[in-house]
This record gives C-alpha cells, sequence and structure tokens, in this order.
C-alpha cells in the first residue's frame, strides 16, 4: 500500500487519461461489435441504429482496417489498460484522510 500512497498523483493523472480512452474506445468497441456476425441484429434496435449507422460511416477508417473480428478484439484490448487504471486509483487514495472541517455545525453544536 505503501507504493500505491507514493504514487498518487501519477495513478490520479493515469486513471483520468484511461477514463478519456476508455470514453473514446468504448465507442469504437461498440461500433466494431455491430460489424461482427454476433453484432448485426443489434443494429435491428431502432435507437441503436440511429447513432451506430452514421457513426460507423463516418469513422469507417477505424473501422475497417481488418476483418470485423479482429477489429471488434483489438479494440477490446483497450480495456486491459482501463480496468488497473480504475482499480488501482481508489487504492491509492484509501484512509487518505480527506475531511479537514469539522464535522460540527455552526458554532461547533453537533
Amino acid at each position: 500500500m505503501d507504493v500505491l500512497n507514493r504514487h498518487r498523483v501519477a495513478i490520479g493523472r493515469f486513471a483520468w487519461w484511461m477514463a478519456w480512452v476508455g470514453l473514446v474506445g468504448g465507442q469504437l468497441h461498440a461500433l466494431s461489435r455491430f460489424a461482427t456476425d454476433d453484432g448485426k441484429d443489434d443494429l435491428a434496435l431502432p435507437l441503436t441504429a440511429a447513432w451506430a449507422v452514421p457513426a460507423a460511416d463516418l469513422l469507417d477508417p477505424l473501422l475497417s482496417w481488418s476483418d470485423p473480428v479482429e477489429v471488434y478484439l483489438s479494440y477490446g484490448k483497450l480495456w486491459f489498460s482501463c480496468s488497473p487504471a480504475s482499480r488501482s486509483a481508489p487504492l491509492s487514495y484509501e484512509g487518505l484522510d480527506t475531511h479537514t472541517a469539522s464535522r460540527s455545525g455552526p458554532g461547533g453544536s453537533p
């Protein structure tokens, strides 16, 4: 736990960047699923098709560089870097006393 405490700021920054990577990469991962045989049925849902079809057309170079299953598996590997970041950030702040203000009400009364 001491290692996490010494590197708290770096872990927090890594988690912040991985949150953004996950935000963008998650959409690419979802769009690449819709191109696979298992994911084609998802496009039958009107709300899914409303955003996924225009987004897939716009981001076609990022989705068509290989066969659909390989693209889907490749974007899925992003989660291997995002998951440790989301797990380590809370651990590095565990036990940190962030409550500097008194818990009593105005005038010191509870």
